[in-house]
């Protein structure tokens, strides 16, 4: 498995294979396309293409990430969202390690406090959080 830094420009395609894959379980979610990532999220103020990762295996994007600076509160703190594996390779670890670069990557940025949501699977990702150390406040 690897994990490398979404490439903007290069990489809308295959964040949005895996979000769509992710949210699919969903009956909520819409599917995103390309099209739509590039002029609708690129071109929101909360977009950070730095603080984005996606988990490859054996060459296919299987997982994500997304790591930033939460700057509209007074504290400024590191949020994780848009966190998910692909429903058939989930349990393979590749969770934690993207949890673990998304903590790295805002640790590098200065944040002391990290936070995250869970809007989907919530029991098996709620009991990760807690071994990582995380707090479940609400």
């Amino acid at each position: 498995m690897k994990i490398g830094r979404f490439i903007l420009g290069r990489d809308e395609a295959e964040w949005v294979e895996v979000q769509n894959a992710i949210c699919s379980v969903s009956p909520i979610n819409e599917p995103l396309t390309v099209e739509e990532f590039r002029t609708v999220v690129e071109k929101s103020p909360e977009f950070d293409s730095e603080g984005r990762f996606i988990a490859e295996l054996d060459g296919n994007p299987v997982g994500m990430v997304h790591a930033h600076v939460d700057e509209l509160r007074e504290e400024k703190r590191g949020l994780i969202g848009l966190f998910g594996v692909i429903p058939e390779h989930r349990g393979r670890g590749i969770e934690e390690k993207l949890a673990e670069t998304a903590i790295k990557e805002l640790k590098n940025r200065g944040m002391k406090v990290v936070q995250s949501y869970v809007n989907a699977e919530p029991e098996e990702v709620i009991r990760m959080w807690k071994n990582m150390g995380f707090k479940l406040i609400r």
